[in-house]
């Protein structure tokens, strides 16, 4: 499988098998799998699926010059996953964006002990996001996978949960972009209407902190707290500070998007300015 692709052989031993793939998917519950497809089809809706593989864009201007835009998706993205990093949902929305970018080789990176089974929950999202090749692999290992990565042309890092961006020993630059997930502890909850139930299970690792008072009390809770999203009913939209990144309003519950994170990160742009062609 991996012989296709930029990744190291060394890997293929270390792969998920369809069959567990397949035993995670079956033993998450339907309405789980459900949430998963909805937050794929968020990111679709919200990023869009690039029918181009790359671009070229020449224009000759009036004024006696010529510029040739290009653009096209980095060779490779590597998704690295700490143990700590347990939400299906917030893992799909780093994954798509580089889906939906069109880059040909994406590798999910569990770092882990080879023995530790991946959560079910996020093998299943990996199987309906259509992500066939995961690794679990151990910490000392990640190295020699940077340094084969550094071998393989222009890509991209991504780093979920607080140990695996220190685990990388690559100096960023513009062939290897690093992207980190922000670290908080908790999640932010006003009013009765969002489903703080579905807000557990889509980030098991975060504490829901519920918030209550007048619009000036709320802003400042959530300007003194270190929160990764607000959940809570339309009527706070202008009350979220800019310093919480994410609010999720009822219904939204299960889905997120990260800010910042789109599909143009994963693409290499490239433009010429030249006299003539």
């Amino acid at each position: 499988m991996l012989d296709e692709t930029v990744f190291p052989d060394w890997l293929e031993p270390l792969l998920v098998s369809d069959d567990v793939f397949g035993s995670a998917y079956e033993a998450v519950d339907p309405q789980a799998r459900a949430w998963m497809k909805t937050a794929i089809a968020t990111q679709h809706a919200c990023h869009g699926a690039r029918s181009v593989q790359w671009g070229r864009q020449e224009q000759h201007w009036r004024q006696g010059f010529v510029t040739v835009g290009e653009s096209r998706p980095v060779a490779w993205t590597v998704l690295l996953l700490s143990e700590s990093s347990v939400s299906a949902i917030r893992m799909l929305a780093g994954l798509m964006p580089a889906l939906l970018a069109g880059v040909s080789d994406v590798l999910v990176v569990r770092v882990a002990d080879e023995a530790t089974p991946w959560p079910q929950d996020l093998l299943a999202a990996l199987e309906l996001a259509g992500q066939e090749l995961a690794v679990t692999l151990p910490s000392g290992r990640v190295a020699d996978l940077a340094a084969s990565m550094a071998e393989q042309g222009a890509g991209r890092w991504l780093c979920l949960g607080a140990p695996a961006a220190s685990l990388l020993p690559v100096q960023e630059s513009p062939q290897q972009a690093i992207w980190r997930e922000p670290q908080h502890a908790a999640l932010a909850v006003a009013g009765d209407v969002v489903d703080t139930s579905l807000l557990a299970w889509a980030h098991p690792d975060l504490r829901l902190e519920r918030l209550s008072g007048g619009d000036e009390t709320l802003t400042a809770a959530l300007e003194s707290g270190d929160y990764a999203a607000f959940a809570g009913d339309t009527e706070f939209l202008d009350v979220v500070p800019d310093s919480v990144p994410l609010m999720l309003g009822p219904g939204q519950e299960g889905c997120w998007l990260w800010a910042g994170l789109a599909p143009d990160w994963f693409l290499q742009h490239r433009i010429s300015l030249v006299t003539e062609l």
